[in-house]
């Protein structure tokens, strides 16, 4: 073999091996500086970030990682949008509701980011190692001898469900105008506290089924409603109930929707 050859082989092996080296430490780069963000509000999303010129934050791709999420998301494209846009984004199209906690964890360390959300996130800063793993912890557990607090509530208000199928409340004592019947009448001013509640239970039993909650009156008084049904799906870290009521004169069921959130006790 000519010496020209030789050298020319060299120069090629010599750079293939730089270009093959380049790109791997480039890769390995973007792996390890990879920022994602996980967000749980009715479903499990991970979205990926990217980064334009001036930093901005902006969405390569999203993960549908449940069967919640799927469904409500399915025929949504975030790609290239602005972070918080698809955040508020997502909450819309899943609760809807300015009030209800919504949570976040990231690899991004930039927390005070996510103020900029029309909703209320609880948003935590934790390794990509331990978001490998936040698939599994956020998966729903309904918990036992844990206060359940009615989101926007103007007092305190708690169910707790304890073992045997029995409901405990709690509410931060206040005077209010407690009524006889239906439409103001017979009125008078009572404390409401834990008391009260254990007088007048709505609710005294529950029971659970999988992931389905239902709450049941013991057929007597269900504050005065000739009927009510009252079903509720565990999520994670809260509880989503659907309240059907009927009082004496009404024709069909109304329906509202409450949540109830376990709080970080101080």
């Amino acid at each position: 073999m000519k010496k020209e050859h030789k050298y020319f082989i060299l120069f090629i092996a010599f750079f293939s091996l730089t270009f093959i080296l380049c790109g791997f430490i480039k890769w390995k780069v973007y792996q390890e500086k990879e920022k994602i963000v996980y967000l749980m509000d009715e479903g499990l999303v991970a979205i990926h970030l990217k980064f334009d010129k001036k930093n901005t934050p902006l969405v390569s791709e999203v993960e549908l990682l449940d069967d919640d999420a799927k469904i409500l998301y399915k025929n949504v494209n975030f790609v290239d949008k602005s972070l918080i846009d698809v955040v508020d984004e997502c909450i819309k199209g899943a609760s809807d509701n300015y009030l209800v906690k919504v949570h976040v964890w990231t690899n991004w360390d930039n927390i005070e980011y996510f103020q900029k959300s029309h909703y209320n996130i609880d948003a935590k800063f934790l390794s990509k190692e331990n978001l490998d793993n936040l698939k599994d912890i956020v998966k729903p557990v309904f918990l036992l001898d844990q206060k359940y607090y009615k989101v926007g509530a103007s007092h305190d208000f708690a169910i707790t469900f304890l073992n045997g199928g029995l409901m405990e409340y709690h509410v931060d004592a206040y005077e209010d105008a407690v009524c006889v019947g239906y439409y103001g009448e017979n009125c008078k001013k009572t404390i409401v506290d834990d008391a009260y509640y254990k007088k007048y239970m709505a609710h005294h039993r529950y029971s659970i089924n999988a992931l389905s909650l239902k709450m049941d009156g013991d057929g007597k008084d269900y504050f005065r409603y000739k009927e009510a049904k009252h079903e509720c799906v565990v999520q994670y870290n809260r509880i989503k109930c659907s309240f059907f009521n009927r009082a004496k004169d009404d024709k069909d069921l109304s329906e509202t929707i409450e949540y109830y959130e376990i709080r970080d006790e101080k």
